[in-house]
């Protein structure tokens, strides 16, 4: 009963990076490979895309990390399936890192300029291109 306990508050962080291993293995071949830039352009496409990731992906962690050892403050347990767990079950993550980006008015108005642009028009802007020619490939064919 225990392990069952410990358990059970991992299993939405861990499902929610399972989903994300599993849609990027869904990912066709071309969609995965780094081609060889055709033009400045594409170049620099291809920097912003590679450096947007690494950024969101480095923040996200570092909020884990910090939610984590603010919540054992001043305690530093090694890191274990027990503290982990614990950590999970006690802490409300969703509502500490927008209370986090919500915390001044300006990381707020960065945050919605995000969110509009990523649901709005990013969006438009990836369905227009899924039906017409690539921006960036400028007519040759980038795979």
């Amino acid at each position: 009963m225990k392990l069952v306990t410990e358990i059970t508050p991992l299993i939405p962080l861990t499902c929610y990076f399972l989903a994300i291993a599993i849609a990027h293995s869904l990912l066709p071949p071309a969609a995965t490979a780094i081609p060889k830039p055709k033009s400045a352009r594409h170049a620099l496409f291809v920097i912003a895309a590679g450096s947007s990731l690494g950024i969101t992906w480095f923040y996200m962690l570092a909020f884990l990390k910090r939610s984590f050892t603010e919540f054992y403050h001043p305690l530093s347990p090694d890191v274990s399936l027990k503290t982990i767990s614990y950590w999970l079950r006690e802490t409300h993550l969703f509502e500490q890192a927008w209370r986090t980006v919500c915390s001044t008015p300006a990381r707020w108005w960065v945050s919605s300029q995000i969110c509009t642009y990523a649901t709005g028009i990013w969006t438009v802007f990836l369905w227009k291109e899924g039906i017409l020619p690539s921006l960036f490939s400028a007519g040759t064919d980038l795979v």
